[in-house]
């Protein structure tokens, strides 16, 4: 970012009221016509930049996942932060309409902007979902509770009983990776199961996957997966959050329950054994992504939101 000419500033953590308060110094230096704020505590921290009078630029904010605060502090906070802003872009309609229906998000403030990637130079084509012996299962991402990683492990313990050859490779790391690796011990997988830890670059990873899998409790709309189907790479995912506008059940991947050991090893097992059918689900899901979740089609929404904001204002729809 920083060799693309942009500027870097670092605020100070730990103190929403502190980091506002440099913000608020920033902004009114630089003069940027749109401060974007990503997730909850850069929101908090730009709507304490300007907490009584709205700000010289359009405030916009994104919500990468589906979380919102439960306790009653928390809703009051989280509802006073949105009322600075003036979008509130969510990352999938699914997140988009939990955050309008818990009354925290004005539905006139309300966007849907989906996650893109940068495709990949070269496009490789979908390649059959394993042998009859052997298959390299894919997870990345966090480990944290909410990523179902646990169920992975135990539906992996499932599909070993038939298949003494199948492997999981986990690329992330987190508060759980000591438990899960406890975990696949104790159901006697730990020989399956490669922990690799945080990676800058998981497109070699990607190269020798069989299958994707996503067992996530909950998602607003998960790069991983976009960059699984970008690859050609057959994905199996839990049917949460976003991930159903992403996957198209039976078409561009298999869509199980989550925390739902039996019915996610079903779904790998179901697509181990129709090769040709994971084939073209992997390259209707190719086509998919090139269409409509490309890093270039999520900047033109942005820009869109942008403008939209920052016309409004010249017409004098904000305060």
């Amino acid at each position: 970012v920083e060799a693309a000419g942009a500027r870097i500033w670092h605020l100070s953590t730990g103190s929403a009221v502190r980091a506002g308060r440099e913000l608020h110094r920033i902004i009114r230096r630089v003069s940027p016509r749109v401060v974007h704020a990503h997730n909850s505590w850069a929101m908090l921290v730009s709507a304490v930049a300007f907490p009584f009078h709205r700000s010289p630029v359009r405030m916009i904010a994104t919500r990468h996942g589906e979380w919102l605060p439960k306790s009653s502090l928390g809703r009051i906070w989280y509802r006073w932060a949105c009322s600075r802003f003036d979008v509130i872009a969510s990352v999938s309609h699914a997140s988009a309409a939990s955050a309008i229906a818990a009354g925290m998000v004005p539905p006139h403030k309300s966007a849907v902007v989906q996650n893109g990637i940068l495709l990949p130079p070269k496009r490789l084509g979908p390649r059959p979902a394993g042998t009859p012996d052997e298959a390299t299962l894919l997870y990345v991402g966090r480990l944290e509770p909410i990523k179902g990683v646990d169920v992975l492990l135990r539906a992996v313990a499932i599909l070993s009983q038939t298949r003494p050859r199948i492997r999981l490779v986990v690329v992330g790391d987190g508060s759980q990776r000591r438990h899960l690796i406890t975990l696949a011990d104790s159901l006697g997988i730990s020989g399956r199961v490669s922990f690799e830890g945080a990676v800058l670059d998981v497109y070699p990873f990607l190269l020798r996957a069989t299958i994707g899998v996503l067992p996530s409790h909950s998602e607003g709309q998960s790069i991983t997966l976009i960059e699984m189907m970008a690859a050609g790479v057959p994905v199996v995912a839990t049917a949460v959050g976003g991930t159903p506008e992403l996957i198209e059940h039976g078409t561009s991947g298999l869509l199980v329950p989550p925390k739902d050991s039996a019915s996610l090893a079903t779904a790998i097992e179901h697509t181990l054994r129709d090769p040709e059918g994971a084939v073209r689900r992997a390259e209707h899901a190719q086509e998919r992504v090139s269409l409509s979740f490309s890093a270039t089609s999520m900047w033109n929404t942005y820009l869109e939101v942008y403008r939209g904001s920052i016309a409004r204002s010249h017409q004098g729809v904000y305060p």
